[in-house]
């Protein structure tokens, strides 16, 4: 039993649930753009397939550096350029 009382035949297998949650997270985050666009913000979403939380240490070097492009994209756009 672990500290949050749950018994090991609680647990989910976890073949299947990565792929379970990323998608959910996908389609909350589809959810979530949709949202903000139909209320008037601006937004850009980007996917990436295969992609984590952890995608700065572990995802293809083009992702990181297509992530890292957008978000000094939109530092630059709506801050200015660094004096």
């Amino acid at each position: 039993m672990s500290n949050s009382g749950h018994t090991d035949e609680d647990a989910l297998p976890l073949v299947g649930m990565k792929v379970l949650v990323v998608e959910d997270e996908f389609l909350i985050a589809q959810e979530i753009s949709l949202t903000l666009k139909q209320a008037g913000c601006e937004v850009e979403f980007a996917r990436y397939p295969g992609g984590s939380h952890a995608m700065l240490r572990v995802a293809p070097p083009s992702h990181r550096a297509d992530f890292i492009s957008r978000l000094v994209g939109w530092f630059s756009g709506h801050l200015g350029q660094p004096a």
